[in-house]
């Protein structure tokens, strides 16, 4: 047996119980939007809307694009298909842009972009035999601290489209 996620955690309940008050499982808003597909799955970590956007990420009012980062511990967590698919679908049973079937459903879900970011760090030994232990632990602090989900200046991950700069 493969796959299946960890029980629902209190914090995570005491999180999507209001959300789930509040759009009583429909998609309308933006944040309804990007509340559901969290709500729905625990493989869904992040979800960013883009009102008025096609899959050509192109502004064409009635679209709404989402981009959803799964829970991984990767370094650029990627969404399966079968995780796009299961969050178009849902979203598309919730919301009002396929109504009763009469027109084409315009839910684009689609995987993040990440971009790479370097890093040039100076380091000055009191022990060159310990050199490969630093160099070691400054990969791992710079691994952690630009992870998307765990990182960033708050250990909360990144927020979309947030510089690095200045952190």
């Amino acid at each position: 047996v493969s796959g299946g996620v960890d029980l629902e955690s209190l914090d995570r309940l005491r999180e999507r119980g209001p959300r789930a008050i509040k759009n009583r499982g429909r998609a309308v808003t933006l944040d309804d939007f990007e509340a559901l597909p969290i709500d729905s799955t625990a493989e869904v970590a992040r979800v960013k809307a883009l009102a008025s956007t096609n899959p050509a990420l192109q502004f064409d009012p009635g679209w709404i694009t989402l981009l959803i980062v799964p829970q991984s511990d990767s370094p650029r967590p990627i969404p399966s298909q079968e995780l796009i698919r299961f969050v178009a679908d849902y979203l598309r049973e919730r919301s009002l842009t396929n109504v009763a079937g009469t027109v084409p459903s315009q839910v684009n879900v689609i995987p993040p972009s990440f971009l790479r970011v370097f890093a040039e760090v100076d380091v000055a030994y009191e022990n060159i035999n310990e050199a490969k232990v630093v160099q070691d632990r400054i990969d791992l602090a710079l691994t952690e601290f630009f992870s998307p989900l765990r990182g960033g200046p708050n250990g909360t991950g990144w927020e979309f489209g947030r510089d690095v700069v200045g952190t």
